[in-house]
């Protein structure tokens, strides 16, 4: 379909800001996940080639992962990535949360399995774990529990200390401890 394979970037109004970015006619025949990166690049991953993609804000490519299926000799279906602190993550929920740096090279596999959407804030990925939000510090791997009443598992999100959660009709806001 013509209206596949486009990315439209918005302001903080949702109005259009830039041209619409078309994959297809860029040579990308499939992408299936984007995040934003540091010099208004993106990061792309092309799920037939299992790779990351650094692109520049004019879809020049500025670096590529190794098959990321081949090098890990896993089956991957990646929900999300993002890049965050010079390091890029993407998650698979049936194998963990990989490590890139921003060239696309393999660091490490978070084994923490089930997470779907990347929460990213202060150095510590934050994920929920039988009715609990835990947050693992990603510098020495310790794991902190916040205790959060009425919690689901995709409806919080963070911004530095804070969690909030978003209930049918009220959304709660929680401070983790820094």
């Amino acid at each position: 379909s013509p209206d596949q394979m486009k990315l439209i970037t918005l302001d903080s109004r949702l109005g259009e800001m830039n041209e619409t970015i078309n994959f297809f006619e860029s040579g990308y025949e499939q992408v299936s996940l984007v995040a934003t990166s540091y010099n208004n690049a993106l990061w792309v991953y092309d799920p037939i080639n299992f790779q990351l993609i650094r692109l520049s804000s004019k879809l020049e490519e500025l670096s590529r992962s190794l098959n990321i299926a081949q090098h890990l000799r896993v089956n991957l279906f990646p929900t999300d990535v993002v890049e965050i602190n010079s390091k890029v993550y993407l998650t698979d929920p049936d194998h963990g949360v990989f490590e890139f740096d921003v060239f696309g090279n393999y660091l490490r596999k978070i084994p923490i399995k089930g997470i779907e959407k990347l929460v990213i804030s202060d150095q510590r990925l934050f994920y929920f774990k039988e009715g609990i939000v835990e947050a693992l510090n990603l510098k020495d791997s310790s794991v902190e529990m916040l205790k959060i009443d009425q919690c689901a598992k995709n409806n919080f999100f963070v911004n530095r200390n804070r969690v909030a959660v978003t209930l049918p009709k009220s959304i709660n806001i929680y401070q983790a401890k820094g």
